[in-house]
Formats: structure tokens, C-alpha cells, sequence
């Protein structure tokens, strides 16, 4: 059934309607519920506020980014001071993930905040996720990365981001981790990292930039920026493939694209707040054409 950020609370309050239950059940999540609620027997929580509901779990606003940006970005704060909090983890981590740790994602169309600890901001951008689990590993935070982040992290405290192609590790520092498809990139703006991709291993200091693409060695270059350009609501990529920018552009516009396969390479940047824009920001330099038609389906062409 569609994700619904109550649904545990629910479950565990017995609100459910006939339909959802219905749902539930034929999808297979039904048999997963009653292995929680037998794992939970005589644990009690009051009956589900819906003005309220999941805020015992999670606090969320949406607010709007910088003027100039329609991106909206979700504040996260985990509470787990309560049973009931606790027994809607338990929850959601089974249902979600069956593996004990927490996911947090950032929707198409949207970014999304949240802090560990109390000692590490993260910033997600649209369409990726961040996986962890509630406790550290010999003192130091341990995450895992689908697609693109930027971390703030207090001097002091360790931290590692595991993606599909390496390890970033830090003490103390701002950087960006961006993970899609082939490629791998970490912008250091402050501070120090260690990025390791299968034998390679590098330290970058500020303003420092490492890039992989494919199987091929790292690349050190400089930046000039003091923080990702997506956070100022501007993609901005170095020699990705014309489908990952496509794909990019399709998550901070929550869209879908018809484009043909291309060999082709887009260095440059587009905006988050002009969908047409960003389609000549794109198409203008490569060559390519664009339409829309009448029933909002997008092409892009030669």
C-alpha cells in the first residue's frame, strides 16, 4: 500500500480500516505486523491523535529553501524517550528495512534534514537515503549513503559514509558524498576526509575535490565553492553521462523524461526552481531539443 508515515502508530493503536488491513494482507506486510505486535505484547500506547500521530516518532516541517528556490526541505528529529516511540521503531525498522536499522529518505522534488547524535548534520538531496542503525561502532557513527548528502560534522567526533563505490571517514569536517551510477565524488570544504575506492586510498583537505568515474582512478581537483551547489538550488555535475543528468534532473523536479540512451557527457549546472530552464540549461549546450506535450509527458531529443 502507499507509504503512509502514520501507519505504525496506527497499526499498534488498532485504527486500521477493513480496506487497509485488505491491503496489507495482500501485499504480505500483514504477517511482518503480527511478528511486531507479538514482539511488543504488553507494551501499551494511547489511542492515535491524527493531528499528532507520528510526531511521537518523528517531527517534521516543511519549510521553504532560500528565496529564489522552490525546494522543500524536511527537518527530521528522532524522540525516543517514550515506549510508545520505541515501539513505533521497532515498527517502522521491521517493516522498512527487517534488518534493525533506520533509513531516512529524501523524497523526489524535495531535500530533507536530520542530526545524529546530536553531532552530525545531514542535509540529503532529493531522491537519495541515509541508513544507520542507533548505535555507534567502537565509538564512531558508521552510515550508509544511496546517492548525494552533505555532513557537517563537530570536531571530535568520527564518522564513516559507506556508498556502492568506497568509504569516506572523517573527524571533524563539512563535505559532500555524491553516489550515482558510475560515478563517485567527495567535495571536502572543510576540515580533512579519507576517501577509499577498492586500493585507492586519498586524503582530501579543503577545498580539495576527488572524482571517480567507472572503474577508472581517482581524480584530484580544487573547488572554489563553500558548499554544494545543489544547497543553493543548482545541480551542478563534471562529465556525467547525459541519462545520469537526465535522471538527476528527473529527481529535483519529480518528473519522468523520455530520452533515448546517449554517450554523451554534461558538465555544467541547472536551476531547481524553472523546470524549463533547466531543460535548456541542459539540452542548449549538448545539442538537444526538448517538447512538452499536452499532457505534460517531456522529451528530450536530437
Amino acid at each position: 500500500m502507499a507509504y503512509d508515515e502514520n501507519i505504525y502508530a496506527r497499526i499498534i493503536s488498532g485504527e486500521l480500516s477493513d480496506d487497509e488491513i485488505a491491503q496489507l494482507k495482500s501485499s504480505g506486510e500483514w504477517q511482518e505486523i503480527q511478528a511486531i505486535l507479538q514482539a511488543t505484547e504488553g507494551m501499551t500506547i494511547a489511542a492515535h491523535d491524527k493531528e499528532k500521530g507520528f510526531d511521537a516518532l518523528i517531527k517534521k516541517r516543511d519549510v521553504q529553501a532560500s528565496k529564489g528556490n522552490g525546494t522543500k526541505i524536511r527537518r527530521l528529529y528522532l524522540q525516543l524517550g517514550s515506549a510508545a516511540a520505541v515501539v513505533l521503531l521497532l515498527a517502522a525498522a521491521y517493516l522498512l528495512l527487517s534488518d534493525s536499522s533506520i533509513r531516512t529518505s529524501a523524497a523526489n522534488g524535495e531535500m530533507a534534514e536530520l542530526n545524529l547524535d546530536g553531532t552530525i548534520d545531514v542535509t540529503l538531496n532529493d531522491g537519495s537515503s541515509l541508513q544507520y542503525t542507533e548505535t555507534k561502532e567502537n565509538g564512531e557513527r558508521v552510515v550508509k549513503l544511496k546517492g548525494e548528502a552533505f555532513f557537517k560534522v563537530v570536531p571530535g567526533n568520527k564518522l564513516s559514509v559507506a556508498t556502492a563505490h568506497g568509504t569516506v571517514q572523517v573527524l571533524g569536517t563539512e563535505f559532500n558524498v555524491r553516489s550515482w551510477g558510475d560515478n563517485f565524488t567527495v567535495d571536502c570544504f572543510e576540515g580533512k576526509v579519507a576517501v577509499t575506492k577498492g586500493q585507492q586510498r586519498d586524503e582530501l583537505k579543503a577545498k580539495e575535490r576527488m572524482t571517480f568515474r567507472r572503474s577508472g582512478k581517482g581524480k584530484k581537483t580544487t573547488i572554489a565553492d563553500s558548499r554544494p551547489g545543489w544547497m543553493n538550488g543548482a545541480t551542478r555535475v563534471h562529465q556525467e553521462s547525459m541519462s545520469e543528468v537526465i535522471e538527476e534532473l528527473e529527481r529535483q523536479y519529480d518528473v519522468n523524461i523520455k530520452h533515448a540512451p546517449s554517450l554523451k557527457t554534461f558538465s555544467g549546472e541547472f536551476v531547481h526552481s524553472d523546470l524549463q530552464k533547466a531543460l535548456e540549461q541542459i539540452c542548449s549546450p549538448m545539442g538537444l531539443k526538448f517538447k512538452t506535450s499536452a499532457e505534460g509527458e517531456i522529451e528530450v531529443y536530437e
